[in-house]
């Protein structure tokens, strides 16, 4: 019988009720998540041109290409997903509003002044603000399914990738290998500790 409780929540709400299931009391900050769950990290910024060993050196359009391709490979069309921002203030395009319970103040993170969702970003919109990112703007961008089982951060030369499920991981880790960033530490075998979360 469905919890007539949970149906009454604010999208934003079940956003932040999703964060914490899955994601603890990790600061939206894809460093520190890593930090608490290494096993759950992707970070790709290899490039087939010059090999796996130097960060992005493709062009604007060519990154914003290659963020489209982990979003569609993630999930196909991907026609709406949530987005969270961090930085004082919220994106124009989008519907943004504070998540409660993630302030980053709250979570003593530095980088966080605040944590704002847009429960539904449209292709359109999604675009514009990878745009954003990719050219070196202020503020840091999150995107993910509205359960945040996986997310996705675009940033200026690179892409890191966010996943609850470690064999979800595994599988990842093979799809995009030719993107892989090898000369970070994050790469080294990281073994899967206790990990109540997902239990």
């Amino acid at each position: 019988m469905p919890n007539p409780t949970a149906s009454a929540l604010h999208p934003r709400d079940e956003i932040a009720r999703s964060w914490r299931r899955l994601w603890g009391d990790a600061p939206p900050i894809p460093v520190h998540v890593a930090d608490l769950y290494p096993w759950r990290r992707i970070r790709l910024d290899g490039s087939p041109e010059t090999g796996l060993e130097e960060p992005f050196h493709v062009s604007r359009s060519e990154e914003r290409r290659r963020v489209r391709a982990v979003l569609d490979g993630l999930e196909p069309g991907h026609d709406t997903l949530v987005g969270l921002w961090i930085d004082e203030e919220p994106p124009e395009r989008g519907e943004w509003t504070p998540l409660p319970g993630l302030d980053g103040r709250r979570l003593r993170c530095a980088q966080a002044e605040h944590v704002h969702v847009a429960p539904r970003l449209d292709r359109t919109t999604v675009d514009a603000l990878v745009r954003r990112v990719v050219d070196g703007s202020v503020g840091m961008l999150l995107l993910g399914p509205p359960d945040l089982a996986w997310l996705v951060h675009p940033f200026q030369d690179g892409i890191e990738i966010l996943v609850a499920s470690p064999e979800r991981r595994e599988e990842l880790l093979d799809r995009w290998s030719s993107w892989l960033c090898m000369h970070d530490p994050w790469y080294e075998e990281a073994v899967p500790g206790p990990d109540a979360l997902l239990d």
